[in-house]
């Protein structure tokens, strides 16, 4: 079924972390995501995630920047 949303952040491990209706929405969630795993004890720890974007094809990743 087709999401009322435009934009996921999804990883293959960590799953759906969050829905969004804009680009720039996706990507805050990205970058908040990837801080948050780097913060956890051991240093050790990354987000998989990526932004997805819905298309007539389905999801597919979309063309948006993360964190260096």
């Amino acid at each position: 079924t087709e999401s009322k949303f435009r934009y996921i952040v999804y990883g293959s491990v960590r799953g759906l972390v969050s829905e969004h209706r804009t680009a720039s929405g996706a990507q805050r969630s990205l970058i908040i995501d990837q801080r948050a795993c780097r913060s956890l004890p051991g240093g050790n720890s990354y987000s998989d995630c990526e932004v997805m974007m819905w298309t007539t094809d389905g999801w597919r990743p979309a063309d948006v920047q993360s964190e260096p």
